[in-house]
């Protein structure tokens, strides 16, 4: 079996090594993502050389000799031409057919679902709208967050690519027809992760710091007086037992430390309290609160 793999970055490179380990599979080509930042794109080649792979792009006279051309990481819709004429399967980060588009499994979790995977399809003319070949599901707990799972779900991407590829070029794994209305997931910018308004269900705020949450996210944090506060931890009121604090979302009603010092704020929600902690200013965390019972974030 011959293969192009289009994309760039460290998945891309993980999946190719693995795919190097398959005697059956020949990667014939590499196509980069060059509109990536300029240091990835030039350590990308630089390990496409180093691997001994061809650096080549669509007028390659080798994309025709390609059984399959395989899109990882790749965030460019391709010419009709080019999809309607090759087999061009895609990885793609959420699962499908019900998260399309960009960061689609950050997306799930901000919506409160139990897991987060990746599909590998067939790509068509419509974003994410292939026959799907293969979904993996990664349950996620509401005490995870993205940055949690991220490793599992990488090495699954990492594990299953090579064998599922082989299946499609075999034929022993069948397509599934997309069936349903498309929706589409929209690009997550840092700004998200700023908690601005408080007036939210406390699950959506929570749900916003699992997705957001680093090291693979960017972080959530507040504002106050013009000075950015980082939030290393998000719970909700429900496990402090708290059913409900009578005033507006939003404020302050009450400061706690926790054991090792650090200060614990819990802020009113829409329909409860949540509850904000290992907090930092410029790197160091707070162990004395800035702001008094009563204050509005």
């Amino acid at each position: 079996m011959k293969v192009i793999i289009l994309g760039v970055g460290t998945v891309t490179k993980r999946i190719i090594n693995q795919i190097l380990k398959y005697k059956d599979i020949d990667i014939i080509g590499a196509i980069p993502d060059r509109s990536a930042k300029l240091n990835i794109s030039d350590e990308y080649t630089r390990f496409l050389e180093g691997k001994k792979i061809k650096i080549c792009d669509f007028n390659d006279a080798s994309l025709p000799e390609a059984d399959i051309v395989f899109t990882a990481t790749y965030p460019k819709l391709l010419p009709a031409e080019l999809v309607d004429k090759y087999r061009i399967i895609n990885l793609h980060a959420g699962i499908l057919p019900k998260y399309r588009g960009f960061c689609s499994n950050v997306w799930a979790i901000i919506n409160g679902e139990p897991e987060v995977g990746f599909t590998i399809h067939r790509m068509d003319r419509n974003m994410d709208n292939g026959d799907i070949y293969h979904v993996e599901h990664i349950p996620i707990s509401k005490e995870q967050t993205y940055s949690d799972v991220y490793e599992e779900l990488t090495n699954k991407i990492v594990e299953k690519t090579p064998e599922v590829l082989r299946g499609i070029c075999s034929g022993d794994l069948r397509a599934i027809k997309q069936e349903g209305k498309r929706v589409y997931c929209s690009k997550i910018t840092p700004e998200l992760g700023m908690l601005s308004d408080f007036n939210q269900n406390t699950d959506y705020i929570c749900n916003l710091f699992r997705a957001m949450a680093e090291p693979h996210g960017t972080g959530v944090y507040f504002m106050h007086n013009g000075v950015r506060y980082d939030v290393g931890k998000v719970e909700s009121g429900v496990k402090y037992d708290i059913d409900d604090y009578c005033c507006l979302p939003g404020k302050v009603v009450n400061i706690e430390e926790d054991s090792e010092s650090n200060v614990r704020l819990f802020i009113k929600s829409k329909d409860n309290v949540v509850v904000l902690s290992r907090i930092s200013e410029n790197g160091k965390l707070l162990h004395k609160s800035p702001f008094g019972v009563g204050h509005v974030l």
